[in-house]
């Protein structure tokens, strides 16, 4: 495990790789200030060749302005008090740099040279600094020479979520060519399905809503059912065999089963947790609604989250106290079969719209990058997106190559990650 101490700016290495955890408001940006003198000054870098990079434009901005009033306030310093500061840390800093064998000279003309060029410095948002990486080396990453960013691209999400809704809902479609990798077939659309879609509100807005979150996380690992594929598209016709076996018996002899269920329960043959006068009553009543509603088309309409159960063979065993007999009927053996058939088909039904969309976060991001490529735009989660994709291409040695000549030194603030270097652009500073 990694030991942590505290951060000393000016003892903390510039070499290698540094990992700094702070909280909000603890000096990231008034040490990154220091830092970034250091390496003006200690390692003879230019401000174009310090990459800082944060997550806003307003945090840009600031530290942007921070970095230039260190600059100035270390060259005041330096011109009119002898090295001597009001802010403590700068003489501190000044008198550090001067034990690395540099006069105040030298130090006086790297910092010159700082605020003068300090138009050139590569402070950037992360978009921003993506955006730039992959238009300064446009071979190396693969993408066109000039494309236009922007911020939001709702409507090309929502066109080609509502293509997929048409493929894959609308009309059916088995397969897509427009994924790369093999997935399953997705099968003609069912009635079954449409309405079990219907019943989770799923609709080409709910989707396209899911995807911008998928697309906000580009390397997020999307974890599915080990046995996704394994479980059959649901069966109406097994369900409808049991309900009919089911209700048969109900209609032959309810009265019997409820007077059974009670006179179990009053002699505490059952459990009182459980099984209740008062809960036996009620799904008596549930299972009395369910048979009398079934339509002239033998369509069912299923009940969820009710007292059903309590009716069926396993419930009955379980709830039976230690020493008596559990009530025996026909019924209860078939409301079993009924309700295993029942959860049965919702595992299908789930499993079926998993299935669907997983093969929207696959096909929808790849569709949306052909059309963004055509039209030569670029969105915010792209640049990230496009970035990692061109580092761990078969070229991405040589863009992270072109990189680290280009920015030795790389100072990243508030980089909200695992691996604070997660694109992989610095393997070694």
């Amino acid at each position: 495990m990694s030991e942590f101490t505290d951060l000393n700016p000016l003892a903390c290495p510039l070499d290698g790789l540094n990992l700094i955890e702070a909280s909000a408001g603890t000096g990231k940006t008034w040490n990154i200030c220091g830092l970034y003198v250091r390496l003006l000054v200690e390692r003879e870098l230019n401000v174009s060749q310090i990459l800082v990079v944060t997550f806003t434009k307003a945090a840009t901005a600031e530290l942007r302005d921070r970095i230039r009033q260190r600059i100035v306030e270390m060259l005041e310093a330096l011109e009119t008090g002898g090295g001597k500061s009001r802010d403590a840390f700068v003489t501190d800093l000044l008198a550090h740099l001067q034990t690395q064998e540099r006069s105040a000279a030298q130090i006086l003309a790297r910092l010159k040279l700082a605020r003068e060029s300090f138009d050139e410095a590569a402070i950037f948002t992360i978009h921003g600094f993506c955006q730039r990486a992959l238009g300064d080396a446009p071979f190396s990453a693969g993408q066109p020479f000039q494309l236009e960013a922007v911020e939001e691209d709702s409507e090309g999400l929502a066109q080609v979520v509502q293509d997929f809704w048409r493929r894959h809902i609308a009309s059916a479609e088995e397969q897509s060519e427009l994924v790369p990798e093999t997935l399953s077939p997705i099968k003609p659309m069912t009635p079954m399905l449409a309405e079990y879609l219907i019943q989770r509100k799923d609709s080409p807005a709910q989707f396209a809503a899911l995807l911008k979150a998928v697309l906000g996380q580009p390397l997020a690992t999307h974890r599915w059912p080990g046995d996704l594929d394994k479980v059959s598209d649901p069966d109406s016709k097994e369900i409808e065999a049991a309900f009919n076996e089911a209700r048969a018996l109900w209609l032959s002899s309810h009265r019997l089963i409820l007077h059974k269920l009670l006179k179990a329960s009053a002699g505490r043959q059952l459990s009182q947790v459980t099984h209740r006068p008062k809960s036996i009553e009620q799904g008596y009543q549930e299972w009395e609604a369910w048979f009398g509603s079934m339509k002239s088309t033998g369509g069912l309409d299923l009940p969820r989250e009710s007292k059903l159960g309590i009716f069926r063979e396993s419930r009955l065993i379980r709830a039976t106290n230690q020493g008596n007999q559990t009530p025996e009927h026909p019924f209860f053996r078939a409301a079993e079969n009924l309700l295993t058939a029942c959860e049965a088909q919702d595992k299908a039904l789930e499993y079926a719209r998993l299935r669907l969309l997983r093969r929207l976060v696959a096909e929808v991001p790849y569709a949306l990058r052909q059309r963004r490529r055509q039209q030569r735009v670029v969105s915010f989660d792209d640049m990230l997106a496009n970035l990692h994709r061109a580092l761990v291409t078969n070229q991405g040695d040589e863009l992270a190559r072109a990189l680290r000549v280009r920015f030795p030194a790389a100072l990243i603030d508030e980089f909200q990650a695992t691996d604070p270097l997660q694109f992989g652009i610095f393997r070694k500073i």
